[in-house]
């Protein structure tokens, strides 16, 4: 989780699929740990008001998932408490749950309801095909459009 640099403020947002999660348990436990006002030895809390990170996953199943029950038990108290510092988006193919590919048009509508100059670090980590398709919808404008994503290349991380 500290090596992905997250600034302590601001808005982050996490594309993972299959194993690439587990880049972003570290994090999360962080998140939760500041949620909870708990401090492990010199750690830096985040502030949860000041913070936020959209996680998206997607996982074949919730049988093939990984530290998917972590995740959603982090969503559901933050639901719980009215706190805005995470959200979580499940995708699970096999079982038809949010089903839709990330292909660019799901990547620029996503990003574009968080508001891509608000965010100040985003990662992708998944499989070779699915980080090529994010690095191409970073970089390519989109179809029929002069315009790109609007997200600062400097703010992007493909794992």
């Amino acid at each position: 989780g500290r090596g992905l640099l997250p600034r302590t403020t601001g808005v982050h947002v996490a594309f993972a699929a299959g194993t690439g999660v587990l880049c972003f348990v570290d994090l999360v436990a962080a998140l939760a740990r500041a949620t909870l006002g708990v401090q492990v030895d010199g750690e830096t809390l985040m502030d949860p008001a000041i913070f936020k990170l959209h996680l998206y996953v997607s996982f074949p199943s919730r049988k093939e998932s990984v530290a998917l029950e972590l995740f959603e038990a982090l969503d559901s108290f933050c639901k719980q408490r009215g706190l805005d510092c995470f959200q979580l988006h499940v995708r699970l193919s096999r079982e038809r749950q949010n089903a839709e590919r990330w292909d660019a048009a799901f990547i620029r509508q996503q990003v574009g309801l968080i508001r891509a100059d608000k965010i100040q670090r985003l990662w992708v980590c998944g499989p070779p095909v699915m980080n090529e398709t994010f690095d191409r919808a970073f970089s390519e404008p989109a179809a029929g459009s002069a315009h790109h994503i609007g997200i600062r290349r400097e703010v992007i991380d493909i794992l």
